[in-house]
């Protein structure tokens, strides 16, 4: 009495489902429980209906992109400053194949001039996911790159593989060489899906 557990219904998978079909599992109605009380006649079940959440068989990964959880926020940075961390993104594949990425494209804006504003740019894979670039631990993908467009992309072109049902967190550092104004503003984001090239390692 006063207190409750939690249920979980687990489907073993045959292999003979086909691409697209679908699974879901419910409690329509408060009758859909039997349920009996040890000292009395009944025990009465409410709180229907509970709808599980749709699983779709799927034969071709996908891949997740979102923000990483140590991406730096807005803040006042030097003219010169090294080594500043732009942005930090997750990468996540769903539970299907591993995913492996060929190119990554960051699209660059703000009312500084990235031509003439970053002496250069590097692209890492953050292995233990801190949001800063730590030598011994995390891997630069792709070359440093020195030459910008202002308000356009940088691109890196780097093999990388997420995992079958993992994640993987990526920064970008620029190294900023002093010829910023004052209250000038760098950003980087990612708005379409092209900016990442990736496919899966068997679909």
């Amino acid at each position: 009495a006063g207190e409750f557990e939690h249920w979980i219904v687990v489907y073993n998978f045959n292999g003979l489902a086909s691409n697209g079909e679908t699974f879901i599992v419910d409690l329509t109605t408060n009758g859909d429980v039997t349920a009996s009380a040890l000292n009395a006649a009944g025990a009465t079940v409410s709180g229907a209906p509970a709808d599980g959440n749709t699983a779709t068989i799927s034969a071709t990964g996908s891949l997740t992109l979102s923000l990483g959880s140590n991406s730096p926020g807005a803040g006042s940075i030097s003219a010169s400053e090294s080594e500043l961390e732009m942005i930090q993104i997750n990468l996540a594949a769903n539970a299907t194949e591993d995913i492996e990425i060929t190119e990554f494209k960051f699209a660059t804006s703000g009312t500084a001039n990235e031509s003439t504003d970053i002496d250069s740019a590097l692209f890492f894979k953050d292995v233990n996911s801190n949001g800063l670039f730590d030598i011994l631990y995390d891997k630069q993908l792709g070359a440093t790159v020195t030459s910008f467009t202002d308000d356009d992309t940088i691109t890196f072109t780097a093999t990388d593989t997420v995992l079958a049902d993992g994640s993987n967190d990526y920064g970008l550092l620029y190294w900023l060489n002093g010829n910023g104004s004052t209250a000038e503003t760098f950003k980087v984001y990612f708005d379409v899906a092209t900016q990442i090239a990736a496919s899966g390692i068997t679909s």
